[in-house]
């Protein structure tokens, strides 16, 4: 199994901006040959999300926990802080058009309209500012990485409702690494 190329499409990348909070943010919009309701599913039912973002795990409903675990094992209990471990808070879940989940380093809003037998999804993420050190994880977390890191997620999502396999490249794999590139270029402008 391969995994598809790298989509270098320009209006694939999103446009920088910044939430409510002063955060700074991406948002991607994307047109899917997919109805809604198949989306939605890829989003919020647990068998389908795993294909392309099993690192969340999600309480559906306005208040219930959003917890997104990049730590490779047992989700910690909120209190030990990990640093790869990010808990949030539905507050908004709207079926089948609004998903947003919120939490102390994290803002993510998924949003689906009807575009003729397909649909529109517009995402937004928040990013860490151009560079930040993490201390306890001794890592460096850059607006960059967390960039391609979603553009490569949402493309892994695309990939599976197209019905087209893959494999995950991992952290650093040849299409995140000429995504990193473009993100870099496009902070310059």
């Amino acid at each position: 199994m391969t995994t598809p190329a790298a989509n270098l499409d320009a209006e694939r990348f999103g446009v920088y901006g910044t939430d409510d909070a002063g955060n700074h943010t991406l948002t991607f919009t994307r047109v899917l040959e997919h109805p809604v309701e198949k989306v939605w599913r890829a989003i919020t039912v647990a068998e389908h999300r795993a294909a392309w973002f099993e690192e969340l795990s999600l309480q559906l409903k306005p208040g219930g926990d959003a917890v997104i675990n990049f730590s490779g094992s047992e989700c910690p209990p909120p209190e030990d802080n990990h640093p790869k471990v990010y808990y949030c808070k539905v507050t908004r879940f709207e079926p089948p058009h609004i998903l947003e989940y919120i939490g102390p380093h994290e803002h993510h809003r998924f949003e689906l309209e009807t575009r003729g037998n397909g649909c529109q999804l517009t995402f937004l993420a928040t990013l860490p500012d151009i560079t930040v050190f993490d201390d306890e994880a001794k890592t460096i977390h850059s607006r960059y990485g967390t960039a391609c890191g979603w553009h490569y997620k949402l493309d892994q999502m695309e990939w599976s409702l197209d019905g087209i396999p893959f494999e995950d490249e991992g952290y650093a794999g040849p299409i995140k690494t000429e995504y990193y590139f473009v993100y870099r270029r496009m902070d310059k402008q």
